[in-house]
């Protein structure tokens, strides 16, 4: 049998009409069909992805920033056209390097992907580390885009030296459900439990990366 169509919606069951003596038990088979309204309802939402690199001191050691900048810039290229993106700079605070003009963020497409690698050629290791901070940035972008479907990469060879734990878990509990963040450590010497505590918090995972050649 079936139902008439409903806002776009037809459903149809199937089922054997006769039972075996004593059965109780009816197995049928729903076939949800939907018409074209629904199909313009069911558009994903726009994108959102912002690129976190760690621009402390410590980067400047055995070519991890050279390496986690070519990463970044690789995922510049990875970014669909259209798609907003924003560039962080992280290190004992936090700094939009790309769009550098409080818009939060710019779609992906040619001109755009240039100044920001322009941006990204500009950055030199210098500075501490307070990935509370990185993230509060994040969230900034990411409010920003309400509905959007908000991802973040962060990399970072990271120690977090210049905020407390308890700053950094308050952060973490601002952003929890407003974007998602891989992270990566960068080299071998990294505080694995703080990053991945901030990837366990944001839905994401963490992986460490040995050699910063691999990164991208």
């Amino acid at each position: 049998m079936s139902s008439p169509e409903t806002a776009g919606i037809s459903i149809a069951v199937d089922q054997n009409e006769f039972l075996a003596e004593g059965a109780s038990v009816v197995d049928a088979v729903l076939t949800v069909t939907t018409g074209p309204e629904l199909a313009a309802v069911a558009t994903p939402p726009p994108r959102l992805e912002i690129l976190i690199i760690d621009c402390s001191g410590s980067m400047g050691n055995k070519r991890k920033f050279e390496n986690a900048r070519n990463a970044t810039r690789t995922a510049l290229d990875e970014i669909p056209d259209g798609t907003a993106f924003a560039i962080i700079e992280g290190t004992e605070s936090a700094r939009m390097i790309y769009p550098s003009d409080n818009t939060l963020s710019a779609p992906a497409d040619r001109t755009h992907r240039a100044s920001a690698r322009r941006a990204l050629d500009r950055l030199r290791p210098d500075g501490g580390t307070a990935m509370g901070s990185w993230l509060a940035l994040a969230r900034e972008v990411a409010a920003a885009h309400p509905g959007a479907q908000a991802h973040a990469i962060l990399l970072t060879d990271g120690k977090n030296e210049h905020e407390t734990p308890q700053e950094l878990a308050t952060e973490l509990d601002r952003a929890e459900g407003l974007f998602v963040c891989d992270c990566r450590g960068v080299g071998d010497d990294w505080v694995a439990e703080e990053v991945r505590k901030i990837a366990s918090k944001l839905s994401g995972d963490a992986n460490i990366v040995a050699d910063p050649k691999d990164l991208a």
